[in-house]
């Protein structure tokens, strides 16, 4: 049995790794509250901007969800795939679940990928992959700025995300889809309206142009479509940090409690060693 010295050291240790798993774990909390109201924020702008867009009509017979992530760019045909992890390494086990799934899917011939998260890139290393493209995310709820990826977009045929979907604070799932299906899904919300209120843009004067405005609000949905999907994923993100700051605080709490007993056990140990000797002393002396 070890000494109560080292035993009791040991104990500080603990209560000060207690300390750093209850910090993180308030951190996470307050992350998770920012998180969820920039979600909902994103998910009201672009149910406006799709109302507007879903009221437009052109001369030109082709249907919204086909003028959405168009690819009449696009020179070789390519997959991209998209994945989103975190920034550091506290994010529990969800973003080698998201590298895992795109190191499954990948071909090295035909598929580029993009990286929202530096996390992912050293985990991508393990096998032996390399991002076209990796894009920094900020701690905080500052604006993302997806127009790299979104300049990448006309360029490929296929756009998978691959993202964290957030259940709830213990529970969170890996994701996979179309881009071109997740602004449709975003804009189910708004797909009916008035035919009152269609706006025919031949009757209207549109500066510059039909097109131009058009593919203006078609980025604009495709940019708060990825920026949707990257605030879920960190809201994921955050949700396990917490989980796992939260069995790490509990770990720390039973370490606690068992070096404790072991602390005390070894002071009584000591305390009858001692008892002992001095009896036998006595009986001696007589």
């Amino acid at each position: 049995m070890s000494q109560p010295k080292e035993l009791a050291a040991q104990l500080h240790q603990v209560e000060t790794l207690g300390t750093i798993t209850t910090a993180f774990e308030g951190i996470a909390a307050a992350r998770i509250i920012e998180i969820k109201d920039s979600v909902i924020n994103s998910r009201g702008f672009f149910n406006e901007m799709w109302h507007i867009y879903s009221l437009l009509r052109v001369k030109q017979s082709q249907s919204e969800q086909q003028r959405i992530l168009k690819s009449s760019k696009s020179d070789h045909k390519h997959t991209l795939l998209i994945g989103i992890t975190s920034e550091s390494r506290f994010s529990g086990s969800i973003d080698e679940q998201i590298v895992k799934q795109l190191a499954k899917v990948t071909d090295r011939k035909t598929t580029d990928i993009v990286l929202f998260g530096r996390h992912g890139v050293r985990l991508l290393q393990e096998y032996n992959l390399t991002p076209k493209l990796v894009v920094p995310l900020p701690d905080n709820a500052e604006k993302i700025d997806v127009s790299p990826v979104t300049d990448l977009l006309p360029h490929y045929d296929r756009k998978l995300v691959y993202y964290q979907s957030f259940v709830n604070l213990s529970t969170q799932h890996v994701k996979a889809i179309e881009l071109q299906d997740l602004v449709q899904t975003l804009s189910d919300a708004q797909a009916k309206h008035r035919d009152e209120d269609l706006i025919y843009l031949d009757r209207y004067i549109v500066e510059p142009d039909q097109d131009t405005v058009i593919d203006y609000l078609q980025s604009i949905m495709v940019s708060i479509g990825l920026n949707q999907v990257i605030w879920e994923s960190k809201l994921a993100q955050y949700a396990s940090r917490f989980t796992a700051m939260a069995h790490a605080n509990q770990r720390v709490k039973d370490l606690q409690t068992e070096l404790k007993l072991d602390y005390l056990r070894a002071r009584r140990q000591i305390r009858d060693t001692q008892l002992k000797e001095t009896i036998v002393a006595r009986n001696l002396l007589r």
